[in-house]
């Protein structure tokens, strides 16, 4: 039942964008249903069984996000009516069920999905950090998200200035590895800044004592995700 309405929701961003969009946007919905050159030795109807009924796991979880144990028919008709309601929010829905296909950890699926939530309960649109933050989840696995969650939680000190920067709770230098990689994500996904100044360049003389001190400054799109993650760890499905 769910899969029908998921259909009615797809034809009907394509319906709402007009003929220049829909050619951007035909990528957006395709990849629900396309055929993808099989690996060596699998068969064409297996291994694309194996890709529907993954893709169709990640859509699950995304409505899982959507519903937030509220009545499931009733928050897809919701949606339903906010694709039909304007081109760009159609545009902008479309491109989350892309994020979700394309996403690496099915925690970041329920988390789009709950997004879109909260803007069908007052029919708003939605904010550019909160499209920055989308797209960053995109890419994001589980560690970053647990580190992300360690880092604003545990390693985030004001500066006089009153910027917020990240410095290290811990010197285990395996731990600050894998906090360096969550960084350099945000940086990418342009939550962090990245700060280093000549006069740290050439006055660092002694590189073998490790600094628990970083060069990364948070952005306020940080504030978005932690928000998001809080609202949803109650409903990640462990």
């Amino acid at each position: 039942m769910y899969k029908i309405n998921i259909d009615k929701i797809q034809k009907a961003i394509l319906e709402k964008l007009n003929k220049t969009e829909t050619e951007i946007a035909k990528n957006v919905v395709s990849e629900v249903v396309d055929v993808i050159n099989p690996i060596a030795g699998v068969s064409v109807a297996t291994f694309n069984t194996f890709l529907s009924n993954f893709d169709e796991c990640k859509i699950n979880h995304l409505l899982y996000g959507l519903s937030r144990g509220l009545d499931m028919e009733k928050q897809i008709n919701e949606l339903y009516n906010y694709v039909c309601s304007s081109s760009a929010r159609a545009f902008i829905v479309g491109n989350i069920f892309k994020e979700t296909l394309a996403a690496e950890s099915l925690k970041v699926c329920v988390i789009l999905g709950y997004i879109i939530s909260k803007h069908l309960d007052n029919k708003s649109d939605f904010t550019r950090d909160e499209l920055i933050v989308c797209k960053a989840l995109e890419n994001a696995n589980d560690y970053d998200l647990e580190n992300f969650e360690i880092l604003m939680k545990n390693c985030v000190r004001e500066e006089k200035d009153g910027r917020k920067k990240i410095i290290y709770d811990i010197d285990d230098p395996e731990v600050i590895s894998g906090y360096e990689l969550t960084c350099e994500w945000c940086v990418y996904n342009r939550m962090f800044t990245e700060e280093v100044t000549e006069w740290e360049e050439i006055t660092d003389e002694s590189p073998n004592i490790l600094d628990l001190s970083t060069h990364y400054y948070i952005k306020k799109t940080t504030d978005i995700l932690v928000d998001l993650i809080n609202d949803v760890k109650q409903i990640w499905d462990y």
